[in-house]
């Protein structure tokens, strides 16, 4: 599906060659549980196509995962890409690939990306990654832009942002790395990885999402342990 640029307006950010603005919509809701080890397809994707049009691709799948656990994700891209989706500190992108999931428990964890590169033939240019919280229901992630308005204040849908662009700007194969905590068992989160094929025959990213539970604070601890000796002592006294 082809969109015309600013045809859905939350938040305005004026790019060199055109104003995008930070898009999202509806779509229903339908989470995909998976255990540690899965690979991870984008639940949607968002290319540039002209100076003020973009393709989607929405047939993705969103998730529901285990933690702890450990996840992969990777795409290919066949051709060059030319025209611009977004910018940010990082650099201009092309591309946006979007992995909306829920966690299983709480957690924390990190993300880890790098490009796959034959130079001149395959590479990605400014690869780089966000991570924020939406509201539940049927939001769609943002689309291209920023998460936040001209007062800085963050725009519909994102509730939280978790961690803001990190990338290396340019061709690189350096590993982009960033870490995160207060992943909530009732929000929904969306990694953004953008970048622009810019090799002759396109390019390729790899990465990792690693999911980690989030430890009981000392005070709860002390409560369960109070609790089981409670039990320990009631068991006690009835084979008494």
């Amino acid at each position: 599906m082809n969109t015309v640029i600013g045809s859905r307006i939350s938040g305005m950010l004026t790019l060199a060659a055109l104003a995008v603005a930070g898009l999202s919509g509806s779509r229903a809701e339908a989470f995909t549980a998976e255990s540690s080890g899965a690979a991870l397809t984008f639940s949607d994707e968002y290319i540039a196509t002209s100076a003020s049009a973009y393709s989607s691709n929405t047939a993705g799948t969103d998730y529901s995962l285990d933690v702890p656990g450990q996840y992969s994700f990777q795409r290919a891209f066949g051709s060059t890409q030319s025209y611009t989706l977004g910018t940010s500190t990082v650099g201009n992108y092309a591309f946006q690939d979007s992995y909306v999931f829920q966690v299983g428990s709480n957690a924390s964890g990190d993300v880890l990306t790098a490009q796959l590169s034959l130079p001149g033939t395959f590479s990605v240019s400014n690869l780089q990654f966000r991570l924020y919280q939406i509201t539940s229901g049927t939001t769609a992630p943002v689309i291209g832009g920023s998460l936040k308005d001209s007062n800085g204040n963050l725009i519909p849908p994102v509730v939280a942002v978790k961690s803001a662009w990190q990338g290396n700007t340019g061709v690189s194969t350096a590993l982009v790395a960033a870490n995160f905590t207060g992943l909530q068992t009732d929000g929904t989160y969306v990694l953004d990885v953008a970048g622009t094929a810019s090799g002759s025959s396109g390019g390729l990213y790899v990465g990792s999402l690693n999911l980690q539970p989030v430890p009981l604070p000392a005070t709860a601890w002390f409560m369960l342990s109070g609790l089981g000796g409670l039990g320990f002592m009631a068991r006690r006294r009835n084979a008494a």
